[in-house]
């Protein structure tokens, strides 16, 4: 999973790098993206690796729902408005911890 996230918040920053260059209304959103995209890798994904490297899935675990947390704050950033955002799909499929803890089984 944490592959995952990483791999998906580069693609995300490789779509933004576009986006930026096609779209710079929306410049701001845009940004902002980056930036939580970048700490994803930066800090959650190097936390998450260390953390299971050492034994301590929890620390993994809370580092990729806050992956999920900043994934969020992205899309949110574009509203009101487009909807869904022109990362949507990239963030959805970055998203994957997010889904992951809330769809298995207790």
């Amino acid at each position: 999973m944490v592959n995952t996230v990483k791999s998906e918040s580069i693609t995300a920053l490789l779509m933004i790098e576009k986006l930026l260059r096609t779209k710079p209304d929306l410049n701001v959103p845009l940004t902002g993206c980056t930036v939580k995209y970048k700490f994803i890798i930066i800090k959650d994904v190097m936390v998450a690796i260390e953390a299971l490297t050492i034994g301590d899935p929890r620390n993994g675990e809370a580092s990729m729902l806050d992956a999920a947390y900043q994934v969020q704050l992205c899309e949110d950033g574009f509203e009101p408005s487009p909807s869904p955002s022109p990362l949507a799909g990239v963030n959805k499929d970055a998203n994957v911890c997010y889904r992951f803890r809330h769809n298995r089984k207790p």
